[in-house]
């Protein structure tokens, strides 16, 4: 376990057990942004560029010594000092005036995914940042016994999951809820890549009574790539084409 944290204007390595480190918690110190990325499957630019957005859109003033170029040289010094050598998470931590690198083994994740629909609306979804939110969902996904819970609004409209986002294939056609969500970063890779390969592809409201007739459901997430849904209540699929496709296209490889 090895954290990078730059206080004071000073960037410093931390190695401890996961136990000890104090990553940054929002409260006192105001909004915490964050990203999480994979190591061997970068996209870094994309993932600053969304971190900045939410460092505007929440309106937090970072002191003058954060900056976008700061942040990368972090980055690299915290990989530099790296010895695990399986998959690794990486988070990056942003407040007004310090910011935190974390890196930590990929907790694996399973080949296919058993979801369900939540009654939810996060705040501020363009918007990455920590809250209790995600200690919730993973608790009340535990509770379920389903791998990951699929936002539903009150009027039955599909917005995402708690840390992905979701695609339905109908009719050969990929249809993924476009409104109140985290625009993902590997869902933009897949709505580019089947676009440029002549799939076509439905950015729309998508309503939960549409589940029954998909063909495929699948979500992607950073850290996970593109992963299939192998049940959603009654909808059960083991077939799973078209996300497999999906993720040769990508180069993604496994989910964990």
């Amino acid at each position: 376990m090895i954290q990078g944290v730059f206080q004071n204007s000073v960037f410093h390595l931390v190695q401890d057990e996961p136990a000890s480190l104090d990553l940054l918690k929002s409260g006192d110190k105001g909004p915490v942004v964050f990203e999480s990325l994979r190591e061997d499957r970068c996209f870094l630019s994309e993932h600053l560029d969304r971190l900045f957005r939410s460092i505007e859109l929440l309106q937090i003033k970072l002191d003058g010594s954060i900056s976008r170029k700061v942040i990368q040289e972090a980055l690299s010094k915290t990989l530099e000092a790296n010895t695990i050598t399986q998959p690794l998470r990486v988070k990056i931590q942003v407040t007004t005036h310090e910011f935190v690198v974390l890196i930590q083994p990929l907790d694996p994740w399973p080949e296919s995914l058993e979801v369900i629909e939540y009654l939810y609306h996060r705040p501020h979804p363009e918007v990455k940042y920590d809250t209790d939110h995600y200690a919730k969902c993973r608790k009340e996904a535990k509770r379920l016994n389903v791998d990951e819970l699929i936002f539903v609004d009150e009027d039955g409209f599909i917005r995402e999951g708690s840390v992905t986002n979701v695609f339905l294939v109908i009719e050969g056609v990929l249809v993924t809820p476009k409104e109140q969500i985290l625009r993902g970063i590997i869902r933009e890779e897949v709505v580019e890549k089947a676009l440029q390969k002549g799939i076509k592809v439905e950015e729309r409201e998508v309503c939960r009574s549409e589940v029954d007739r998909a063909d495929e459901i699948f979500v992607t997430n950073s850290l996970r790539g593109v992963v299939p849904v192998k049940g959603w209540g009654k909808w059960q699929k083991k077939s799973h084409v078209v996300c497999e496709n999906l993720v040769t296209l990508l180069g993604l490889g496994k989910s964990s």
